[in-house]
């Protein structure tokens, strides 16, 4: 018998309740319920996996109450029980090992015997007939440093390594419950669209890190499509807007789920890049992290600066160390990682036929020739170059904005609208109906690794383009001039003046954007990008 010296006897058969369980031939273990002095559970088994380690799924709930399908009111099998009071046989303990202190001398023990029992063949009980008060933490008072955080750490550590596939499939309890709360309850966050058993097509699960356009070319749109196309299993992490704590798969959770690639974009927080690391460490997961901007020469204007941690490259580089492959979308920014990662792959932002492909956008609505732009917040140093163009078209143009409009622009604008969720984004950008787009860039390092995006969108829309002359822009159909306000007012004003010179322009951007930037195109691509080769060997071997 092991008894903390924590608890108190609450009903005197307590002993013999716990014998009548482990006199049959196939116990092995047999735990009782552990209660507060207010009578509610401390402990009512072991869930494997639960709080990313072994965890009571009743804690706090009535000793009285039936609790989920009437499990704290029946005896039945766990595949572990507390050790602040576990009864087992004497042979049976030393058949299987014993406690073991080396790895587990602080906590864990319990477990670990537990599903050594286990594997010996016997079982786990725990039964609601036999109660003991127990106090609790007694012993972790007696620390008086951080020495106990670690030993439970290296503790931690040592179950994993040794019991994480049970971890992740705890026979006891539904693999449909969650294992982050101790109230039981449907998994709602770390749920994924596949059934563990069944595994036809490579399965990929991905942090998008947000709702908004990063979120969606680089992570949402890419899976949405291998979905459609039967290509891929995917399944999306939580995004972390809106939230205190990035939300993240345990170990036990990322063993549960079994993803062939976990896909990360932009995961540069310290919470993130210590989970990279665990996950490298103990399960076969093909981790791919992707970065779509230069983290390392952000713009001065464009905010991200202040946003961002000002250790970059060395998140960047911890995160890396991790990871198996990194994804980009251009070959300036391959270049920018090389010395981080060596497998770079360059995988270009392109559109989804079925947002892009039937949107129409309408010619000569206005009184004047309707030129404009749209984007975002960190595009002000870029706007600030137009102003002169703005001031001197006032009269000749109607200006449209969406999105980003710095302040000193207001005035000159014609009609300006919010931006929208991404949802409808490309709906309401169609719906400017502009006759000529605008794509101002700063001459930076910053820009010169964004992508051709801003031109795909108004390409898609059948608009003609004026932009800067940098890489990002440079071959295609758009009019790239130098940032001079006179380059520009004279490029303007030469095609505001030829409409249908104008209209033609707008179609060969849209069909330059049909014929060469539709995703669908490019699946086989994103599949070779995604999975190590050993999957996609594995996974995708041909018929016959």
């Amino acid at each position: 018998m092991f008894l903390d010296s924590d608890t108190m006897v609450v009903l005197s058969n307590w002993l013999e309740r716990l014998l009548a369980q482990a006199l049959r031939p196939q116990v092995g273990v047999v735990g009782p319920r552990l209660i507060y002095t207010s009578e509610r559970i401390e402990s009512a088994g072991l869930v494997l996996g639960m709080g990313g380690d072994a965890g009571s799924p009743f804690v706090g709930i009535s000793m009285r109450e039936d609790g989920y399908m009437g499990r704290l009111q029946v005896a039945q099998e766990y595949s572990a029980v507390s050790g602040s009071c576990l009864l087992i046989r004497h042979e049976l303990f030393d058949q299987v090992g014993g406690l073991d202190e080396q790895h587990f001398g602080v906590r864990y023990s319990d477990v670990d015997l537990c599903l050594k029992v286990k594997a010996a063949g016997y079982k786990v009980i725990w039964t609601p007939f036999a109660s003991l008060v127990h106090f609790g933490r007694q012993t972790i008072h007696s620390y008086a440093d951080n020495s106990f955080v670690k030993m439970v750490a290296r503790s931690q550590e040592a179950l994993v390594s040794r019991h994480l596939p049970a971890l992740a499939n705890d026979p006891a309890f539904n693999p449909n419950l969650s294992l982050l709360h101790k109230e039981v309850q449907p998994e709602t966050e770390m749920d994924v669209t596949w059934e563990a058993a069944f595994h036809p097509r490579p399965r990929v699960w991905a942090y998008p890190v947000n709702s908004g356009g990063g979120g969606e070319y680089r992570v949402r749109a890419p899976l949405r499509a291998l979905e459609q196309a039967a290509l891929a299993q995917i399944s999306l992490l939580p995004n972390s807007e809106g939230r205190e704590r990035t939300r993240v798969p345990s170990l036990p959770e990322m063993a549960r789920a079994a993803p062939d690639s976990l896909f990360v974009l932009h995961g540069i927080n310290d919470l993130m890049i210590r989970w990279l690391d665990l996950y490298r460490k103990y399960t076969d997961t093909f981790l791919v992290f992707s970065l779509d901007d230069n983290l390392f020469h952000l713009p001065q204007k464009g905010g991200q600066k202040n946003r961002l941690p000002s250790d970059m490259r060395k998140r960047v580089r911890r995160a890396l160390k991790h990871c198996h492959r990194l994804i980009v979308t251009t070959e300036p920014l391959r270049e920018v990682y090389q010395d981080f990662i060596e497998d770079i792959w360059v995988m270009p932002n392109r559109l989804e036929t079925q947002r892009w492909g039937s949107l129409e956008s309408k010619r000569g609505q206005g009184k004047k020739p309707r030129v404009g732009w749209a984007g975002a917040a960190q595009h002000r140093g870029d706007l600030e170059l137009i102003r002169p163009v703005m001031e001197a078209l006032q009269d000749e143009v109607e200006w449209v904005f969406m999105g980003m409009c710095p302040t000193p622009l207001r005035p000159l604008v014609d009609e300006y609208h919010d931006g929208v969720p991404f949802v409808d984004y490309p709906q309401k950008l169609a719906s400017l109906n502009l006759d000529l787009a605008i794509a101002p860039l700063e001459h930076n390092k910053f820009n010169e690794g964004k992508s051709n995006l801003r031109l795909l969108e108004y390409g898609a829309l059948g608009w003609p383009v004026i932009c800067s002359d940098v890489e990002p822009y440079r071959n295609s159909p758009a009019t790239c001039l130098p940032n001079k306000p006179g380059a520009w007012e004279k490029a303007i004003r030469e095609r505001i003046h030829e409409p249908d010179a104008l209209a033609d322009e707008g179609d060969r951007m849209r069909a330059w954007v049909r014929e060469n930037h539709m995703l669908e195109d490019h699946l086989e691509e994103w599949m070779q990008a995604l999975f190590s080769d050993e999957v996609l060997r594995q996974l995708l071997k041909p018929a016959g």
